[in-house]
C-alpha cells in the first residue's frame, strides 16, 4: 500500500498512473471484426452462415493460412459444393490447397482446421445463375 492508502500490489492496482491493462489491451486489438469468434456453436443452435463468393471463401481461408508465414507458399484454390443440402448443413465439403512445394503435415492440419472453421460460418453462393 502507498501513501495515499491505494494498494499498489494488487492485480488491480492503480490505472490511473500505470494506463489501462496491457494484456486486455492486446486482447481487444487482437481481434479483427473481420474474423468470426474462435468458436463453434452448441449442438442444436440455430446458425445462420454468411454467403460469400468464392472467391471472398478462398481469400478469407488463404489470409488465414499466411498468418503463419511458413504457410505462404500454399494457397486455397478452389471449393467443393454439395448438390444437396440438409438444414443446418454447409453447401460446401472441402477446399483444394495449392502449394509451390510439397506441403508438411503441420501445414495440412492448418489447412484442416481452417475448412473446419470456415465451414461453421460460411456458405458459398450458388454461381449457377
Amino acid at each position: 500500500m502507498n501513501a495515499s492508502g491505494t494498494n499498489t500490489d494488487a492485480p488491480g492496482r492503480n490505472r490511473e498512473k500505470h494506463g489501462p491493462d496491457p494484456v486486455n489491451e492486446a486482447g481487444r486489438e487482437s481481434f479483427p471484426a473481420s474474423d468470426p469468434p474462435a468458436y463453434s456453436p452448441a449442438a442444436g443452435d440455430e446458425q445462420k452462415r454468411k454467403v460469400l463468393e468464392e472467391r471472398e471463401l478462398l481469400e478469407w481461408m488463404t489470409e488465414r493460412l499466411h498468418r503463419e508465414a511458413r504457410y505462404r507458399n500454399c494457397r486455397f484454390t478452389a471449393v467443393q459444393t454439395v448438390d444437396a443440402v440438409s438444414d443446418g448443413d454447409s453447401n460446401w465439403l472441402t477446399a483444394d490447397l495449392h502449394c509451390d512445394s510439397a506441403p508438411d503435415k503441420a501445414c495440412m492440419d492448418a489447412a484442416d482446421a481452417i475448412i473446419e472453421e470456415a465451414r461453421a460460418y460460411f456458405n458459398v453462393a450458388d454461381s449457377s445463375f
